[in-house]
């Protein structure tokens, strides 16, 4: 078995006022998704995990 943890792509900076922030990802964010998607395009995927937060959900998705 083989695991790659990756971190979530670079998110928007948001000001936050107490609240937990959940931004989405910035443009460059995007753009790293999307490298990290293509790098991993011939593996094979068995699984993705991610949290609930918004950015990381979108760093995964150009993947899944």
């Amino acid at each position: 078995m083989e695991l790659i943890f990756v971190r979530h792509g670079e998110p928007l900076s948001v000001e936050t006022t107490g609240e937990p922030a959940d931004p989405p990802l910035s443009e460059r964010g995007a753009w790293q998704a999307e490298r990290v998607s293509l790098w991993l395009a011939a593996e094979p995927v068995d699984a993705l995990v991610t949290s609930n937060k918004t950015r990381a959900q979108q760093t995964v998705a150009p993947l899944a």
